[in-house]
């Protein structure tokens, strides 16, 4: 999200190399025909960043309420995709680009940001709900479908309040705010990939019966489920008292 932008262009043998690897290109302009250096300018500033990462999670929120009832697993997937990218944005939007932007002397700026502020509490809000949902409950389409509105209100907000802002940041300012937000995005992004894998090798070791969508079943049940039909009935300690001296 943080590491790919469809702003970026990969360097040519006729552009310069850019000064700074994430945000920095030099301006140029012709004057009699020959290449002069202008002033700096941001190829990737903190505004176009969080703008990919919000076309982002919308195409992938467009992507949930094309599928039918039928595609369960994928609905799952795609509901922890989202939740994962939102919670990166959320986070980087608080910890960078608000108190940025609360340094603007800019009122209305300022309560935009106290706004979008606020709309993060109930977004943090349906994405926790979301963690306690599986694909076959009914209730998680109705909850995406929540999700899908307030973001994109969410989004057009920042877009139309907030962003235009931002763009009047000091340059030096700018290129710091885009660097720290790309390099906490993908630490952020890092330690979801750990936590998945360290949930990969849990399940790994510790194998559980599933259902036909893929996720655990209740094994209430299975000790006794696995026993002759005859055998079947509640076990007392002292049934285990000579087990194993025969």
């Amino acid at each position: 999200m943080f590491s790919k932008h469809p702003s970026r262009r990969t360097p040519t043998s006729v552009e310069p190399k850019p000064p700074f690897v994430s945000v920095g290109l030099c301006r140029t302009s012709t004057q009699g025909g020959k290449a002069v250096s202008g002033s700096p300018v941001l190829r990737d500033s903190p505004a176009a960043i969080l703008n990919a990462a919000h076309v982002e999670v919308e195409e992938h929120l467009a992507r949930y309420g094309t599928l039918g009832p039928e595609e369960n697993r994928e609905k799952n997937r795609l509901s922890q995709q989202i939740r994962e990218e939102l919670l990166i944005v959320l986070e980087v939007e608080e910890s960078l680009f608000y108190p940025a932007l609360r340094r603007l002397d800019a009122e209305l700026t300022r309560q935009a940001v106290a706004k979008a502020q606020q709309n993060h509490v109930g977004l943090k809000f349906l994405l926790k709900e979301l963690t306690e949902l599986r694909s076959e409950n009914r209730s998680l389409d109705v909850k995406m479908d929540a999700l899908r509105q307030c973001v994109l209100r969410h989004f057009q907000l920042e877009a139309s309040q907030m962003f235009p802002p931002s763009r009047t940041l000091p340059l030096k300012t700018l290129r710091e705010l885009s660097s720290r937000m790309e390099l906490i995005g993908d630490r952020l992004r890092m330690n979801q990939q750990r936590t998945r894998q360290s949930e990969d090798e849990r399940n790994m070791f510790y194998p559980t019966l599933q259902d036909q969508n893929g996720f655990p079943e209740d094994d209430r049940g299975t000790a006794r489920s696995l026993e002759s039909p005859s055998d079947v009935h509640e076990r007392h300690p002292s049934d285990f008292e000579n087990w194993g001296s025969e």
